[in-house]
């Protein structure tokens, strides 16, 4: 079975038998004062019951009651802390009282969740963003502090590989700089002496200090630059593409910690080579620092991912729009990249890294809604005979796919893959129609 039809099937039955099960959207606050007492009951019961807990909060969270919304919530998590929902809401409720960091604490755990489940996306969503704001202010800090004179610390091998500037006319080139840095990052981030700054903090410094994309780092500055980061070592550089499409690459070497001369290298070529004369900057680099690479690790940098300049154009793209904050243009551009080239998995890499992102990564009150929305379309579901309903809908779909049907390594799903997306591996039959 493949695994598009697979996916849908798994989706399809989450949903219907999560509208048997789950706290039902109400439109009006007020109706939510019989769940509690109903709910309440059931937790008199049963105090461990993880589910009653996590839609207690709910409840409080609906109504803006965070800090009660929060102790149940965390109660439930204590209890079953695979589940996404629970997860999810955790890190929201947190959100609105302004608790960014420990929202992060839960939102980080996306990875563990299935792609099966709604809440995967939701959960990326908000790690980017919230990652992102904390970020933000961390940078602000940094800056006033500097304007304080307080000396920061520098990490002897923490490396910041800032974007090349473009020095051409020729505007289609402007964002290979982004393609160009991040290549750079990629092969020096096979040596294990070297710790890379990542490149949502280096653009976030940069967003902070209004530093736009056609400044060079002015050499007085890579001090400074590399202090707020914390990075002992820095690299910088320009390129140009000219009318022949002849082309100029130049990169500048900041040891900043030993406070080295700077080591400036560059190379010219046609276009057509630009992937080879990356390599050789690349080695000129290492040479400055004097570091002496393993046949392996040479190897390993020598690695070209695309040979292909339009698909490398398209990533570099994807990099630009990704810095903005615009995860749907970001993934059409990875995905152009990918059809250009079948076999640029960084690309393909990418896209599916983004896929789930839209517009919950822009608000906490955009993620409420968005939840929400899912809530309330799973509770428009059909809820009688579902148990019925979702086996017709298997037979039909497995006598379409069966024909094509091999059966492999990914026939059947892990207990964990389950439990994660939601779909127990012993759920109780759904109750029957209402009399």
């Amino acid at each position: 079975m493949s695994d598009i039809i697979r996916t849908i099937l798994s989706v399809f039955i989450f949903s219907l038998l999560s509208s048997c099960t789950a706290l039902k959207f109400q439109e009006d606050l007020s109706d939510y004062f019989s769940d509690v007492d109903n709910l309440q009951t059931q937790l008199r019961k049963k105090p461990d019951n993880a589910g009653v807990l996590r839609d207690l909060g709910i409840i409080y969270f609906k109504t803006s009651n965070y800090d009660t919304a929060g102790q149940y919530l965390r109660a439930a998590y204590n209890i079953d802390p695979q589940d996404p929902k629970t997860i999810f809401y955790n890190g929201l409720s947190l959100e609105f009282e302004r608790q960014e960091d420990q929202a992060l604490r839960f939102y980080e755990k996306y990875p563990q969740v299935s792609h099966l489940s709604p809440f995967r996306s939701l959960l990326e969503s908000r790690y980017i963003f919230v990652s992102r704001q904390i970020l933000r202010t961390e940078m602000r800090k940094l800056i006033q502090q500097e304007s304080e004179q307080v000396d920061l610390p520098l990490n002897e091998n923490i490396l910041a590989v800032f974007p090349f500037i473009y020095s051409g006319q020729n505007t289609k080139y402007v964002s290979l700089g982004k393609g160009l840095s991040e290549m750079i990052m990629i092969d020096l981030g096979k040596i294990p002496e070297l710790k890379l700054v990542e490149r949502v903090r280096l653009q976030t410094l940069l967003d902070e200090l209004a530093m736009t994309r056609t400044e060079y780092i002015d050499p007085a500055e890579a001090p400074r630059l590399g202090r707020l980061l914390g990075a002992g070592q820095m690299i910088g550089g320009t390129f140009n593409v000219f009318e022949n499409e002849q082309t100029r690459l130049d990169a500048t070497y900041w040891d900043i910690y030993r406070q080295k001369t700077p080591v400036s290298t560059g190379t010219s070529d046609e276009l057509s080579n630009f992937f080879q004369m990356e390599k050789d900057m690349v080695f000129q680099i290492v040479a400055g620092m004097g570091l002496e690479l393993t046949q392996e690790q040479q190897d390993a940098i020598n690695y070209i991912p695309t040979r292909n300049l339009e698909a490398f154009l398209q990533y570099s793209l994807g990099l630009e729009y990704e810095d903005r904050g615009n995860f749907e243009e970001a993934r059409r551009f990875f995905l152009n990249a990918s059809r250009l080239d079948d076999g640029f998995s960084v690309a393909k890499e990418k896209a599916s890294g983004i896929s789930g992102i839209s517009k919950t990564s822009t608000s906490k009150e955009l993620a409420a809604i968005a939840v929400e929305k899912i809530e309330k379309a799973q509770a428009a579901l059909p809820e009688k005979d579902t148990a019925g309903l979702v086996n017709d809908r298997l037979s039909n779909m497995s006598q379409n796919v069966n024909s094509n049907f091999v059966p492999g390594a990914d026939k059947t799903y892990s207990a964990e893959e389950a439990d994660n997306s939601g779909l127990g591996a012993e759920l109780p039959l759904p109750p029957g129609p209402p009399n």
